[in-house]
């Protein structure tokens, strides 16, 4: 008998639980010198999602970029159903498409690293 390895079964831990402060504050301090206006987003699916994870879920976006650009970007990388869509998520708040990066972060953003931590869920536009 062996034991199932799916990710939706063994989920993995949220970015701040696999990274220490320290880390976090390291890795944010280094992307500054070169990239001072740069934002800082973590970008993880649901728990109750059955996407997968993106390839990078930590990464540094321009403060102007528009949720909804963000959202085109990462349904490219994402395998999803023709009456799917996905939405994104800081702190339970379903964000607006036009909202900018900077403007999200400046709601939304982590008091303690200083990193947007956003979250993606896949909706059927269809009600199926």
């Amino acid at each position: 008998m062996s034991l199932p390895t799916s990710t939706t079964i063994f989920e993995r831990k949220p970015y701040k639980e696999r990274h220490s402060l320290e880390k976090r504050l390291a890795k944010i301090n280094h992307a500054r010198l070169t990239n001072a206006s740069y934002i800082a987003v973590v970008c993880e699916k649901a728990l109750s999602s059955k996407l997968e994870p993106l390839k990078h879920a930590c990464f540094m976006a321009l403060p102007d970029v528009t949720i909804g650009v963000l959202l085109v970007r990462m349904r490219s990388q994402l395998t999803l159903k023709d009456d799917e869509s996905i939405f994104l998520f800081a702190k339970n708040a379903v964000l607006s498409t036009t909202r900018t990066i900077s403007e999200v972060h400046a709601e939304f953003k982590d008091e303690e690293d200083d990193f947007l931590y956003l979250t993606y869920q896949e909706e059927s536009v269809y009600g199926h």
